[in-house]
C-alpha cells in the first residue's frame, strides 16, 4: 500500500470532516472534504469486522477496497478517478457497513 511514515498518516486523518451514523444498523457515513493525493483515506474510527465490512463512496457505483493499518486504523483505496468523474466537486462520503 506504501504508508510509509506517521506523518503521511496524520495528513490523511485531517481529511475526514464527520462521522454520521444510522441508528440501530451497523452503517456509519465518513465525510472529507479534500481529496488525498494518495488517494488512500485512513479513518481512525469506526472499526471493520474482517469479512464484513463494506466500503462504498457515496455516488460511486464499484465498491471500495480496504485494509486496516496499525491494528485499527481503516485504510480507504479511493478511486483513481479525475474530478469530472466524481459524484461531488466539494465533499464525498464513503459507507462503512457492518463495522464497530
Amino acid at each position: 500500500m506504501g504508508l510509509s511514515s506517521p506523518a503521511s498518516t496524520l495528513i490523511l486523518l485531517v481529511c475526514v470532516d464527520r462521522y454520521t451514523s444510522v441508528p440501530g444498523k451497523p452503517v456509519v457515513y465518513a465525510t472529507f472534504l479534500s481529496w488525498p493525493k494518495q488517494g488512500l483515506l485512513i479513518l481512525g474510527a469506526p472499526h471493520p469486522t474482517a469479512g464484513k465490512t463494506k466500503v462504498n463512496l457515496v455516488g460511486y457505483s464499484a465498491p471500495l477496497e480496504w485494509e486496516t493499518f496499525g491494528g485499527q486504523e481503516l485504510v480507504v483505496m479511493l478511486p483513481s478517478v479525475s474530478a469530472d468523474q466524481l459524484p461531488c466537486q466539494w465533499a464525498w462520503s464513503v459507507k462503512l457497513t457492518n463495522v464497530s
